[in-house]
């Protein structure tokens, strides 16, 4: 399986119950994304994206856009599950970003 991804910035949008869904992330969400080794799992009571999710870090790399990114697996009841991206945008904040492009799967695109 290959995985390409770049980072575009998104909008911040408050989701159904007030809370920023997207933009920067937590103080302590990102503490985990700039020191967590990667495969390294962390569960957050409460998030922007809901209550109860797990986090479970990649390996950080160079985006094209010259940030340092992160992909992360993110579980949870009432989070959206998935792979998302999170890119560095200083020492200490971290934005969830949209992937540009995403191999799934070889000769797949999405």
């Amino acid at each position: 399986m290959l995985l390409l991804s770049g980072c575009g910035l998104m909008a911040k949008a408050p989701d159904e119950g007030g809370r920023q869904a997207n933009g920067v992330v937590p103080p302590k969400v990102a503490a985990f994304l700039t020191n967590a080794e990667a495969g390294v799992q962390a569960h957050f009571v409460t998030t922007p994206w809901g209550e109860g999710v797990r986090m479970t870090v990649e390996a950080a790399y160079d985006a094209a856009s010259g940030r340092v990114c992160r992909q992360v697996v993110l579980q949870g009841a009432e989070a959206a599950s998935g792979l998302w991206v999170f890119c560095q945008r200083d020492a200490e904040q971290w934005d969830k970003v949209r992937p540009v492009i995403r191999v799934i799967s070889e000769g797949g695109y999405s």
